[in-house]
């Protein structure tokens, strides 16, 4: 039973995280501008980027070696394919 209650917790720490975090919205009495704006966008963007990497790229990485092509190859042209499929 005591297993239950920890992986319950353990569930539902990033969902009370994550609840925490967007509760900071109803802080701003008016919506954000100027340079506070891009100060969120840009923390926003570089959390995303160091997800992608540390979490997506570097096990693509390692699982492409033992390869015919470099192992830096494939995951490099997911990543611009994933990029222009975004600006498309």
């Amino acid at each position: 039973m005591e297993q239950y209650f920890l992986t319950a917790g353990l569930i539902l720490l990033p969902a009370a995280c994550t609840s925490l975090g967007a509760a900071g919205v109803f802080l701003l009495r008016r919506p954000a501008e100027g340079r506070m704006e891009r100060t969120l966008t840009g923390l926003a963007a570089g959390i995303m980027l160091a997800a992608s990497i540390w979490s997506l790229l570097i096990p693509a990485i390692e699982q492409s070696e033992g390869g015919r092509l470099p192992a830096w190859l494939p995951p490099s042209l997911g990543l611009c394919l994933g990029a222009l499929g975004l600006l498309w």
